[in-house]
């Protein structure tokens, strides 16, 4: 049986490409924090942990003067949005109790403050005194280079004089969604585009929940017919651009076929790392009747 009669036969069983296609397929591991955190301040100051292996951990304890103030921060090595999930909790005594929380980011000459929790004075024994627990998230716009993280503040008029508190920060960072991608082009016209030239296609429409830039890298592109099929041109390659921000297939098909069908396999990455990947679909009708290229399946590898 030849190729192309055996792919008149799968035809029955396939939908007809008409429309651009795209499918999300799956999410790579993500960068989820910058690291290393380090923190500083009243009293005794701990770093738990610095961020490099799960979320970041500050801890202090300050049994001196009725104030303290502490900073816990990082160094952003991307453009994007940090979405920091936080939790603070601490004892800053009885007596005249307050305790304040802000996320900043600097770039060395602005800073840039966001107020989280700005507590008491309480003199006893309601929250934040005789012990407090807060927790929130906050978005921090940050470019390459910036300091952000959390200025921690307390006070307190107690006999006791004790400060002690703990600030948890974890990165929660959403993959970019690939869902809505779609080609420039999702139908190829051999009178639009003659003579086995290429078409540029791009793939657009890829998303991230955070609004991170994101980078698209095309991975692969195959075809439902032989790149040397006969009936088709005599064209060895019929596909560009993998490894490279967009692509290019040829306008072709095979004469005594039903269209041919083109897969762009592509992954789309934010500045943390975390990605998404697709696939869209481009077709090149037999003719400019208005019938769609009918899908074979992502059978041979469009650029051998």
């Amino acid at each position: 049986m030849s190729f192309s009669k055996a792919k008149r036969r799968l035809a029955v069983l396939m939908i007809p490409v008409a429309i651009a296609s795209a499918i999300s397929a799956s999410t790579a591991d993500a960068k989820p924090y910058d690291a290393p955190w380090s923190g500083s301040g009243s009293g005794t100051t701990t770093v738990v942990n610095d961020g490099s292996t799960g979320p970041a951990v500050f801890s202090y304890s300050n049994n001196g003067p009725f104030t303290g103030s502490w900073q816990f921060k990082t160094t952003a090595t991307t453009t994007g949005n940090a979405k920091l999930s936080w939790a603070y909790s601490g004892f800053h005594s009885f007596f005249r109790v307050r305790v304040g929380l802000s996320a900043f980011v600097s770039d060395g000459v602005t800073t840039t403050t966001y107020p989280l929790v700005n507590a008491g004075p309480v003199n006893c024994c309601d929250p934040p005194s005789a012990g407090f627990g807060y927790s929130g998230t906050v978005t921090i716009p940050v470019a390459p280079g910036n300091t952000y993280g959390f200025n921690l503040s307390g006070s307190h008029f107690d006999g006791t004089r004790a400060m002690r508190g703990t600030l948890t920060v974890d990165q929660q960072n959403a993959a970019p969604d690939c869902s809505a991608a779609a080609p420039s082009i999702s139908s190829i016209s051999l009178e639009t585009y003659p003579d086995h030239q290429f078409v540029p296609v791009t793939i657009n429409g890829v998303t991230d929940p955070d609004g991170d830039p994101t980078s698209l890298v095309v991975t692969g592109i195959r075809q439902d017919e032989a790149t040397l099929a006969k009936g088709s041109g005599n064209t060895p390659i019929d596909g560009q651009g993998v490894g490279t921000s967009s692509a290019a297939v040829r306008a072709e098909r095979v004469g005594s076929a039903n269209g041919r069908v083109y897969h762009l396999a592509f992954k789309a990455t934010d500045g943390w790392g975390a990605s998404c990947t697709g696939e869209a679909l481009v077709g090149v009708p037999h003719d400019d009747s208005g019938a769609p290229a009918i899908d074979g399946g992502a059978l041979f590898d469009s650029t051998v």
